[in-house]
């Protein structure tokens, strides 16, 4: 047996990987004189799947949605309320201005501007921002 494997930023055991620990508690049972060396890995969709985790949880929270069983449900994106919450998030943890740049890059990117569910709140966010500017 090579590793047990988890999904990417998860701690649950997946059924097959159950049935790997069950033989080898099985086989460490049979001879107590074998030894287990146990050596955690942590990689970079551990780090993307913790880090999408921790900004749904924080999501929820500003919507008052606290998490179910401690998971955040998936965002969604094409909500008003998502998306300021998100805007709102992005801000406090960076800046208007790294936000502003993250919206510059998106719309490159995609070749077209970044579509927001309320135009009429887009409208009133680029007008603050230009407020902060004079």
């Amino acid at each position: 047996m090579d590793n047990i494997a988890f999904d990417p930023g998860r701690a649950a055991l997946l059924p097959p990987e159950r049935e790997k620990l069950k033989r080898v508690a099985e086989a460490l049972g049979k001879r107590p004189q074998l030894k287990l060396v146990v050596e955690g890995q942590y990689d970079d969709a551990d780090h993307a799947a913790l880090r999408a985790r921790d900004v749904a949880a924080a999501i929820a929270v500003r919507l008052d949605r606290a998490p179910e069983g401690g998971e955040p449900q998936p965002v969604n994106a094409r909500d008003a309320k998502t998306q300021r919450a998100m805007e709102a998030l992005f801000v406090e943890r960076d800046s208007d201005k790294a936000l502003e740049d993250f919206i510059a890059e998106i719309e490159k990117a995609r070749g077209k501007p970044v579509q927001r569910v309320s135009p009429l709140m887009a409208f009133c966010r680029a007008r603050q921002r230009r407020r902060r500017l004079l």
